[in-house]
């Protein structure tokens, strides 16, 4: 399916065109690219036209929904505020390139010049890389030790410890009791942290998901796995609900 033109629109930020000629009709959706804010696929390069008035028909209910779409956005504002990792922006005036301190309360400061331009996408795919970079550092210093503080509790073998930029899932355990987790997982509450591993945990003793396996963890949580579930289903593998989170509790 080939990029065959951008679209660089003031109110819908860029949209990419793609044909494929199996389509019978013009779609436009969310991009999953970071370069763009919609995605539009045609039939053939004649249907051009006929995207462009579709925008104009639809342009209402696309700015709504790129209203969306940029909550997803780093600025001066940005903050991380969890149990486990702290984090915020400050601009400074000729702070010349970008760089890193922690605070006495542990605190990360990510230094900005106080001329950095926000609305830059390459801009803002670095600062999310920056952020991830520290978080990821930051896991590792602070996750192995709960993981084998409740390993030791728990009796369980773990073989190997790692921490990834993983955005599919939270955790998982190999069947040779490697443990694997995302890093966004200290954007958690410390109790959503613990049982986050202790259901990998107990993937070293029941390597599926059976009767047993569920009876296993709900009683090492004290009855709460279903409560625990549903209130991790509010939590996502991103930056921006961290923050967002953070905001809406100002």
């Amino acid at each position: 399916m080939p990029l065959i033109h951008i679209i660089e629109d003031d109110e819908l930020g860029r949209i990419s065109v793609y044909t494929h000629s199996n389509s019978r009709k013009i779609s436009i959706r969310k991009s999953p690219d970071k370069y763009f804010s919609f995605k539009a696929v045609i039939p053939s390069e004649k249907y051009l036209d006929n995207l462009k008035e579709l925008i104009k028909r639809e342009r209402k209910s696309l700015k709504a929904l790129h209203q969306e779409i940029t909550k997803d956005h780093v600025d001066e504002t940005f903050a991380i505020d969890s149990d486990l990792f702290k984090l915020r922006m400050k601009l400074e005036a000729d702070g010349g390139r970008e760089h890193i301190r922690r605070d006495a309360d542990g605190t990360f400061i990510l230094y900005y010049n106080e001329n950095t331009d926000f609305d830059d996408v390459y801009m803002q795919m670095g600062i999310e890389d920056l952020v991830i970079q520290v978080m990821r550092h930051h896991a590792n210093n602070v996750l192995p030790k709960i993981i084998m503080e409740l390993a030791n509790a728990m009796g369980a073998k773990v073989t190997n410890i790692k921490i990834t930029k993983a955005r599919s899932r939270w955790g998982s355990c190999s069947s040779t009791g490697t443990i694997s987790l995302s890093c966004f997982l200290v954007t958690l509450p410390v109790d959503l942290i613990k049982f986050v591993i202790i259901h990998e945990l107990s993937h070293t003793f029941e390597m599926n998901h059976s009767s047993r396996f569920h009876e296993l963890v709900d009683r090492l949580t004290g009855g709460r796995e279903k409560d625990f579930e549903e209130r991790l289903k509010q939590y996502h593998t991103n930056i921006y609900s961290a923050s967002n989170r953070h905001r809406s509790e100002k």
